[in-house]
């Protein structure tokens, strides 16, 4: 997980706890913290890493989301994942 130390310490403290839960077994608590984290920090790529893993941990590997920066910020693009096998 990437934590910046220059963030507040709440901000540091949601992504450390995440990392907690999901490497703890409870990938499901994890989520809105993970949620949380890219809502703040939509370019932590630590934090969108995480919930991709996150996710399927849990299974729902329906979709995927690409966070890409366009000329007029950041872009969220959603893409259906498609089974390698």
């Amino acid at each position: 997980m990437s934590v910046d130390l220059s963030w507040p310490p709440a901000r540091r403290l949601n992504l450390v706890r995440a990392d907690a839960y999901f490497y703890g077994g409870l990938p499901e608590k994890s989520l809105p913290l993970i949620r949380n984290a890219i809502e703040q920090d939509a370019a932590n790529v630590g934090a969108h890493w995480l919930l991709v893993v996150a996710y399927d941990a849990l299974g729902a590997r329906t979709e995927v989301y690409h966070l890409t920066r366009g000329t007029a910020g950041w872009v969220v693009q959603r893409a259906e994942l498609r089974s390698i096998s």
